[in-house]
Order: structure tokens, then sequence, then C-alpha cells
């Protein structure tokens, strides 16, 4: 993980993951930078927390344009201390592409706040992701980024999808499956529970 602090390190890299992985009492920090192929083969890593201070907090830190992460299940608690902007389940600045992931957990920050990414760059592709838990933020708080709640739901058969969907639809009136998404949402909690 720590070598995954330098952006050459990880490219072209491809992880699989074989197992279920714990990361209870450990000082796991999140990976810093990602740009290969991460593919989690449908297991869970349980036990995140990242309560550091600072912005761009997320299980990765930032998914670099070209990189994919596909198949991944996190479980855990992302309430960075400090700034707060930018934080995301899976990744809290995504450029890459993240595909079938799940975060079940507890996110708090303060702006650019989703279950999947903080921030989904113009680059950033997101298919058949889910999250449930709570999401709390003050400015631009989804378990999805809004710029991305039309293209999932156009472009996913995922029905976990879909429900995050409606239910973000529902909360934020401005949204609706034919017209752009409102920009901002402000001060939203989301609470669920997985099905």
């Amino acid at each position: 993980v720590q070598n995954c602090s330098l952006d050459s390190y990880s490219k072209g890299l491809k992880v699989f993951l074989t197992q279920n992985i714990t990361l209870h009492a450990t000082d796991f920090s999140g990976i810093p930078y990602f740009a290969g192929e991460f593919d989690g083969g449908d297991h869970v890593i349980d036990g995140v927390s990242l309560a550091a201070g600072g912005s761009t907090r997320g299980f990765f830190r930032y998914v670099a344009q070209g990189a994919v992460v596909k198949n991944l299940t996190v479980r855990g608690v992302i309430c960075p201390q400090g700034t707060k902007a930018t934080v995301g389940g899976i990744a809290a600045d995504n450029r890459g592409t993240l595909l079938g992931c799940r975060f079940n957990g507890k996110i708090e920050g303060k702006s650019d706040v989703g279950g999947i990414v903080g921030i989904n760059q113009s680059t950033g592709q997101i298919e058949n992701c889910a999250a449930w838990g709570t999401v709390t933020g003050e400015y631009r708080t989804t378990r999805v980024p809004p710029s991305m709640l039309n293209s999932l739901f156009l472009n996913s058969e995922s029905s976990d999808v879909e429900a995050v969907l409606l239910f973000i639809t529902a909360v934020n009136t401005a949204c609706s499956l034919h017209a752009p998404p409102a920009p901002v949402a402000y001060g939203l909690v989301f609470t669920t529970t997985e099905p």
C-alpha cells in the first residue's frame, strides 16, 4: 500500500483479491494513489477506519484515469478530521472506472461527500455500484455523485443501483430520470440498510 503513494508504482499493476480481508486494529490509512487494475473478486474488505485529518479521504484517495476498480465491497467508517473535503467510500477522487463496487458503513465530511466517490472527475466512470449506511455532509452530499444519476440509471442493469438512484431522486426533487440532475445537494443525511 505504501508504494502506491508514488504515481508510477501502480501503473499497469494488476491486483486480484482472493479472500475477504479484515482491517480491524491496523494502521491502514487508505491507498493513496492507484493507476492499475484492482479486482476484488466479489470479496469484502471489512473494518476500514479512516479518521486522519485532511481532505481527499477514501479507501482509494485517488483512482487515476485509465485505472479500473471492480467487484469490491468495502465496509467501515470514513470520518476524517480537519477540512473534511472530498470524502468517498470507494474513492475520494475518481478519474478511472469503478465497476460493481459496494460500500457499507458510515461516511462523514463537509463537502463533496459520497458513498461511492467524493468527486467523480470528467473521465470517471461508475457502473453497477451501490452504497448502504449513513452519508453525512454539508455541501454536495450523496451516495453517488449527482452528475452521475442519469448515466448510472441508463447504463446499469443493477437493481441495487436503481434503488439508490430512485431514493436520491425522491430526496432531491430537482432530479429526474430525463432532466439533468441538480448540481448541488445541501446538508443531506442518507441512511439505508443493505437489502
